[in-house]
């Protein structure tokens, strides 16, 4: 039984007179504490240079990374790294025989593990495990198994010669230049649609959120991005994906947007085939004038965080304040479930206020939510997958064990976790719910710990919404009576 690690990340340089370059990593699976590693190194460049070597490296463990350092450098190398602004760095490691050191006891029931810096796959009897440090920012789980599969099945100069792979390598990491992957501020100022784009407030791996202007009303608009095409299937088959997964589930989720005053509003899509086309043919002139989008009901207040302050937590109308907010949640999530949906990203920076408050007290602001004044609505309907649907992604934070589990299935009770995970933040004033690095095993033990040290009433209802076992957790239904009684 063997294990065999990949790692994907920028080159960093240690302070003078170390001049040793390293890649940082997370620690989850990996808590190797100066463990050296014969290793195989592919160095790229801003423009795609591939220069591979063989070399020794030493993982160092820190507070909650891991540095890998290579060592035994070429010193033409080190000065090639130097002189670059941007090296991504590939570290293959020949072979790690099991240790203590490595915990897979709960990837074993499973054929992958992901975590958004972690994708581990399960093959026969041997592991297989990709990490990438949050110098390169997010990747969603199709790209990390593409990466995966190219560092597993092809050699160095293989890879140097893969247009696709050179593609993710330049798309996700290193260009600067391409209004399809670096966001910005490319479109603020222009007119798309007719709506006036005016400021980003927001981006994810997918996608970038901006304030847009319409007729002297402001909206929200999201962009999609679109990745350079892959070389082994044609443009017309790519292009017809990309239009199906935009437009098929967001014209049904305009439809959805319109059953709950809890939920943000959809207004309107545009996305036009014969244009993703045109992108994929290499045409970014009309990909800038006309790309894809989502027009969303633009939320004032911004996120939850915005009224989550040290003033009001500790009042005695908290309880009652979190328990309201939960509320208006579920019934947003009651409406999903009902129409055959899962949220799947339910946490607190999707929880949005219709206007921006100014508050000194936990009471005041349980008037304005009580009258009706302050609405709190679930957003991001982009996430959601019909029940029993795959899961293509997660926030770690805040999702429960089994989503993690990339064979696991679109279920209601993870959205019932979700929530309770996101209520309980909110009560204490926490960003977060779970532990990192999150396992099953971990998470039953993490669990009990918390549950222990819980005394009221309302943080218990909370714990159960966020059982290891999805069996055990209260239906959304339960969830908006119990709320309710909280609030009496």
């Amino acid at each position: 039984m063997a294990i065999y690690v990949y790692i994907v990340g920028k080159v960093q340089l240690s302070n003078p007179p170390l001049l040793t370059p390293y890649v940082q990593i997370t620690t989850d699976h990996f808590d190797v504490n100066n463990k050296y590693l014969q290793c195989e190194l592919m160095l790229i460049d801003e423009k795609l240079n591939v220069e591979t070597t063989f070399t020794t490296c030493l993982t160092i463990r820190e507070t909650d990374s891991v540095k890998v350092l290579i060592k035994e450098l070429d010193p033409k190398i080190t000065s090639k790294l130097l002189s670059q602004a941007t090296f991504i760095a590939i570290i293959r490691s020949i072979s790690i025989f099991i240790t203590n050191e490595l915990n897979l006891s709960d990837i074993k029931q499973s054929l992958m593990y992901f975590n958004n810096n972690t994708l581990i796959y399960h093959y026969g009897i041997d592991y297989y495990i990709l990490k990438y440090s949050n110098s390169i920012g997010p990747i969603d789980l199709q790209t990390a198994i593409k990466l995966l599969n190219y560092v597993m099945t092809k050699n160095s100069y293989e890879l140097s010669k893969n247009a696709e792979f050179l593609n993710i390598i330049q798309t996700l990491f290193i260009s600067q230049t391409s209004p399809s992957t670096i966001q910005g501020n490319v479109w603020v100022g222009r007119t798309i649609y007719g709506y006036k784009l005016l400021e980003k407030i927001g981006e994810g791996g997918n996608s970038t959120v901006y304030k847009v202007e319409y007729k002297n009303s402001l909206y929200a608009m999201k962009i999609y991005k679109i990745l350079p095409p892959s070389p082994t299937q044609s443009i017309t088959v790519q292009a017809i994906r990309i239009y199906k997964d935009i437009y098929d589930e967001s014209s049904n989720l305009i439809a959805l947007s319109d059953k709950s005053k809890n939920l943000v509003k959809i207004f309107a899509i545009y996305v036009d085939l014969n244009r993703i086309k045109m992108r994929y043919a290499g045409d970014l002139t009309v990909y800038l004038d006309y790309p894809p989008v989502i027009v969303m009901e633009y939320m004032e207040g911004g996120d939850i965080w915005q009224i989550v302050k040290d003033q009001l937590i500790y009042s005695t109308h908290w309880e009652k304040v979190v328990a309201k907010i939960g509320l208006e949640i579920a019934n947003a999530l009651e409406v999903i479930h009902n129409s055959g949906y899962v949220h799947l990203d339910v946490k607190p920076s999707n929880f949005l206020l219709s206007k921006k408050v100014n508050v000194n007290t936990a009471e005041e602001l349980l008037n304005l939510l009580n009258s009706g004044q302050l609405v709190v609505k679930l957003g991001d309907l982009g996430s959601a997958r019909k029940i029993g649907e795959s899961i293509l992604q997660l926030t770690p934070a805040y999702a429960p064990p089994e989503q993690f589990d990339v064979t696991s299935k679109a279920d209601p009770s993870m959205d019932v976790f979700s929530l309770g995970a996101s209520l309980y933040a909110i009560y204490k004033g926490i960003k977060g719910f779970n532990p990192t690095n999150l396992q099953t095993k971990k998470y039953e033990r993490y669990y009990q710990e918390v549950l222990n040290k819980v005394a009221s009433p309302f943080e218990k209802y909370l714990l159960k919404m966020t059982s290891p076992n999805p069996k055990d957790r209260p239906t959304i239904d339960n969830v908006r009576n119990e709320l309710t009684n909280f609030l009496i």
